[in-house]
């Protein structure tokens, strides 16, 4: 069925689940990044001749239709790719060719405004009834992580801290994209970025679910060592009502989500797998740990 979506008859398949996608992407093993492999979708690389095709598992019925909308969407505003087909639940795309962002790293003007074009894009266009997460649940999970990991003193000063934050209420949530690290964008050969796995983590059975915009605005400063002045700018560039306050306080939230996450992925990882999420939880940790030590300064 994929050989007849794409038009092609005789058609190649190779596994991409479990973290394989890496090998498409990396020439050295040595720096695959993390991938929880228990959790990752089904997927696959079609190829025929020099054409190909990524197959992924997005949904059944109106679940499958609704990602498979948004991809459209995302294509259409030049941040995803072309989305060829929906069948038996599964997402058929071109291929994307390009260079993951941890491997080509953007000047550090052009990372700002390719965040600021694709936040407010998702904050315009991605609008949702859906709910999410309450401020009160994403701290109890804060807290309760941050006490786990880095012991009930630190937790202390993470609970006093949120508790005196005082963000707006009844902000609009969005599908966000939830996943914004380095490796899910890809740098092609004329230059243009664009988005990978951009549909559905809003929706990906955590606790998170649709959140305002400013969630994912404080992931890009997490994951992309943005300061205070680049989070001013990529604010001002959106030309949105955005919440200061909400991003402030979903920073610690989303560090120590994060540290969970991973950590929770290597405790079911052995050898190298289980270091590179062991070391990407840590990261997390060490941020958390520094964002908690400026708190009582």
């Amino acid at each position: 069925w994929v050989a007849e979506a794409v038009g092609r008859p005789e058609l190649g398949l190779t596994e991409l689940s479990g973290g394989e996608w890496r090998a498409a992407h990396y020439a050295d093993e040595g720096r695959w990044p993390p991938s929880p492999r228990g959790t990752e979708r089904r997927k696959f690389l079609a190829s025929a001749g020099r054409d190909r095709w990524l197959v992924k598992f997005a949904g059944l019925g109106e679940t499958g239709l609704r990602k498979k909308r948004t991809a459209v969407m995302l294509h259409e505003a030049g941040f995803g790719s072309q989305v060829v087909a929906l069948c038996h639940g599964f997402l058929v795309e071109r291929w994307i060719d390009g260079t993951t962002m941890d491997q080509a790293p953007l000047p550090r003007e052009r990372l700002i405004a390719e965040f600021t074009n694709y936040l407010a894009w998702r904050a315009l266009n991605l609008r949702t009834c859906e709910p999410g997460a309450s401020l009160l649940a994403l701290a109890e999970m804060a807290v309760s992580n941050a006490s786990e990991a880095l012991g009930e003193k630190r937790a202390a000063t993470l609970r006093g801290w949120l508790a005196k934050q005082t963000p707006a209420s009844g902000l609009q949530r969005i599908e966000i994209d939830g996943k914004l690290q380095p490796w899910e964008f890809l740098v092609r050969a004329d230059g243009r970025v664009l988005k990978t796995d951009a549909v559905d983590h809003c929706r990906a059975h955590d606790l998170i679910g649709c959140q305002p915009i400013e969630w994912d605005i404080a992931g890009a400063r997490v994951e992309h060592g943005l300061s205070d002045n680049d989070v001013r700018t990529l604010v001002e560039g959106m030309e949105l009502a955005i919440d200061n306050g909400h991003i402030v306080f979903f920073e610690p939230c989303y560090l120590a989500f994060q540290m969970g996450l991973w950590s929770m992925a290597a405790q079911s990882e052995n050898g190298r797998e289980k270091t590179r999420l062991a070391a990407t939880a840590d990261r997390y940790r060490m941020r958390l740990i520094r964002f908690l030590d400026e708190c009582q300064v």
